[in-house]
């Protein structure tokens, strides 16, 4: 009864052409749209648009990448970083990256600048089956570098709501469980606007206590 493995990709030439691709146990239903432009002095020749749905959100993305593409290669042997574009938007939520990457599958390397913006973390992270709290409206602009199971994340602007953050994290794929480290500060903390996300919008259930019990849920 375990679940099928997808396939691999040893070597794929591919001019322009149209994928469809879905999977009911994903709840993913992608069409997406690949040219390799021609013009003279083009950096960035694959262009790619893709639009459909995931876990009932919407889809609308658009990349672009040079021409060669090791994106999608599931191999051993170190690749280099090539240059990458994304940007578009996943339900609410609003994304860019503009960097490099590797052979992705194989997990070797993202190195760019992301910026990501939405109505709530909560909402952002829904499609991805990841519980985070709820806040208000949030932008992100952060250098991201990930290799293998070791991801971080550096971020000198940051908002949430009215509040002004900052970010030096590091995340862990291959703990278990995985494990997400570093530090937070900023030059403002709105504590009334961050309050629903530790629970701090009701009244402690003690006269003693500043904060109240409040549960949350995290993958």
């Amino acid at each position: 009864n375990e679940p099928t493995k997808p396939p691999e990709i040893e070597r794929l030439a591919l001019r322009e052409g149209e994928v469809e691709f879905r999977d009911e146990t994903l709840d993913i239903d992608l069409n997406a749209k690949i040219e390799l432009k021609r013009d003279a002095g083009e950096a960035l020749p694959w262009q790619a648009t893709a639009k459909g749905s995931y876990r009932g959100e919407p889809i609308n993305l658009q990349a672009k990448a040079s021409a060669d593409l090791p994106l999608l290669m599931n191999t051993g042997n170190d690749v280099p970083l090539t240059p990458l574009q994304l940007s578009g938007q996943i339900g609410s939520t609003k994304i860019a990256f503009d960097g490099k990457a590797g052979a992705l599958w194989a997990g070797q390397g993202v190195n760019g600048l992301l910026k990501i913006s939405g109505k709530s973390l909560q909402a952002s992270a829904a499609p991805l089956g990841v519980v985070l709290p709820d806040t208000p409206p949030y932008k992100l602009s952060a250098q991201v570098v990930g290799k293998g199971a070791s991801w971080s994340v550096t971020s000198d602007v940051a908002t949430v709501g009215s509040s002004s953050l900052t970010a030096n994290l590091i995340f862990q794929t291959d703990t278990q469980p995985p494990r997400l480290t570093g530090e937070l500060g900023g030059t403002r903390l709105a504590l009334p606007a961050l309050a629903p996300a530790a629970g701090a919008d009701k009244p402690p259930p003690r006269s003693d206590r500043d904060m109240p019990d409040e549960r949350l849920a995290v993958p």
